[in-house]
């Protein structure tokens, strides 16, 4: 009988426990309240120093990312889709890496950001009137004294959780890197063709990678790319690079009509494309073709009469003699 109590009270407790507990998660996932979805969201960002100046005349941009709903989920922007991410997803490590990702897509795609702005004379800039979504924060570098502010880009989440609350007045401080401004340097890529009589031959756009090594090591990593093309002239400048690094450059996806050759100019890289000659020569878009039967007419008309005129000799000939 005693044992029969025993396994009775054990029983219960373990009914107790197994309740209390989804009890607890219950709570615990009631306790984060949904997304106001009609609620105004504004953004202030403050640009500082560690020791609290303010950095003024910073160029600040954010970018749209993605949607969020009542529940905090964020779905992907169509502009976005390709890059195949899933922010609800992400870890920690994956996070810190995702903004280089979409500030490449950004530049080789030439996205426009949702709003833009510089900090005043406090370091501070208002975005008013954001819509609700993650953002992805855009900071160009600024010299302040003899020293280059890098700010280091980021995502946030308009409104952003804090608390256990949904906060829709947001305020951020970038971080930054710092550099002596004597050790950067700009390095500069131009695109020259070579292919004369052949333009029409040519990609319209091309993407360049700049690589990055440590001195004197040979293992380089690609750091940046860019597109060129028409619109800026073949030509680009990365500028304010840390002069600790060796920088390299290469073309991406090289048509096979073309053979690429790049020559280094102190910081400047010249990439030549030079059209293969062994390729046949084939009639290029836009050429006048109408004079070639005319020509062939004439001379078809110039032998004819060549060959009267010789005739007309002979016979002249023959008559005299």
């Amino acid at each position: 009988m005693k044992k029969k109590i025993s396994y009775c009270f054990l029983l219960l407790m373990a009914l107790l426990l197994v309740t209390s507990n989804v009890l607890a998660l219950e709570y615990v996932t009631n306790k984060t309240p949904q997304v106001d979805l009609n609620s105004p969201v504004t953004f202030t960002v403050e640009f500082k120093t560690t020791d609290g100046t303010p950095l003024s005349e910073t160029n600040f941009s954010i970018y749209k990312v993605a949607d969020i709903d009542k529940n905090g989920a964020m779905t992907i922007n169509d502009s976005y889709a390709s890059l195949n991410t899933d922010f609800n997803q992400l870890s920690e490590n994956e996070w810190k890496n995702l903004p280089k990702t979409f500030i490449d897509f950004v530049d080789a795609n030439k996205i426009e950001p949702t709003k833009s702005g510089v900090t005043d004379d406090v370091g501070v800039i208002n975005f008013d009137e954001c819509e609700q979504g993650l953002y992805l924060v855009r900071g160009m570098p600024l010299v302040y004294g003899v020293q280059l502010y890098t700010p280091i880009n980021y995502f946030i989440s308009l409104p952003s959780l804090m608390s256990d609350n949904w906060v829709y007045n947001v305020k951020s401080e970038p971080k930054y890197a710092l550099a002596d401004y004597d050790n950067l340097v700009n390095i500069e890529v131009i695109k020259v063709w070579d292919d004369k009589g052949h333009t029409a031959s040519r990609p319209n756009e091309i993407l360049i990678s700049l690589l990055k090594a440590p001195k004197n090591s040979d293992d380089y990593d690609e750091y940046k790319e860019v597109k060129l093309d028409a619109s800026n002239n073949w030509t680009f400048t990365w500028e304010n690079l840390d002069n600790a690094f060796d920088y390299q450059v290469e073309e991406k996806n090289i048509s096979e009509l073309y053979d690429v050759e790049i020559k280094r100019d102190g910081n400047t890289f010249i990439i030549t494309n030079k059209y293969k000659d062994n390729l046949p020569h084939l009639p290029q878009t836009g050429q006048v073709w109408w004079p070639v039967p005319v020509l062939l007419g004439c001379g078809l008309v110039l032998v004819a009469l060549s060959i009267m005129i010789n005739h007309t000799k002979k016979d002249k000939s023959i008559d005299e003699e």
